[in-house]
């Protein structure tokens, strides 16, 4: 396997992850998304287990150059998008549908 394709397999699996907390954290709150308080408090408290996802991941890898840190934090933040991106627009059709 390619360095490469491995970074982009492990961003998919700390993106996973992040997601899990982040939901966690959500149903922890009380899924009052609108409540701005609440969503302050459910960013900042997602937050650090995403950070300690990513810490950890890349810990686990031996990310020892800059060059390879910023590599892996381009792809990891792009999957990323794209894994919120897709839960945002999954929740929105589940919402139309009800």
């Amino acid at each position: 396997m390619k360095k490469w394709e491995r970074d982009v397999l492990i961003g998919w699996i700390v993106v996973l992850l992040v997601l899990v907390a982040h939901y966690i954290i959500t149903v922890s709150l009380g899924n009052t998304y609108f409540a701005e308080s609440t969503l302050n408090r459910m960013l900042w408290f997602s937050s650090f287990p995403a950070f300690l996802v990513a810490f950890l991941a890349a810990l686990f890898q031996k990310t020892n150059t800059l060059t390879l840190a910023v590599r892996r934090g381009v792809i990891w933040t792009a999957e990323l998008v794209v894994g919120f991106s897709l839960m945002a627009w999954f929740s929105g059709r589940s919402r139309r549908c009800s």
